[in-house]
């Protein structure tokens, strides 16, 4: 979870990427930082923090995904260990 200004965003990298940030502010052209738990759990009123899902569009989050995971077929959330496509 990210933060640029008032907006909340959502990142989903491979389990094995760190995130970077300039890279990201350069990609979406703002700031951003790190999301606090307390600034996005309210937006996850469903979900226990750590388990979010990595579909932004659901909650009206805008989510940027690593271009290696958007080309899989599947993939797997780490929380839930559940199989997505």
């Amino acid at each position: 979870m990210l933060k640029s200004g008032d907006q909340h965003l959502i990142v989903v990298l491979p389990a094995d990427h760190h995130i970077d940030l300039e890279k990201i502010e350069k990609a979406i052209g703002k700031p951003v930082s790190l999301g606090k738990e307390n600034d996005f759990k309210s937006l996850f009123p469903d979900s226990a923090i750590g388990a979010m899902p990595p579909f932004g569009n659901l909650y009206g989050l805008p989510t940027y995904v690593d271009k290696h995971l958007a080309e899989q077929d599947y993939m797997c959330s780490k929380p839930a260990h559940t199989l997505m496509r």
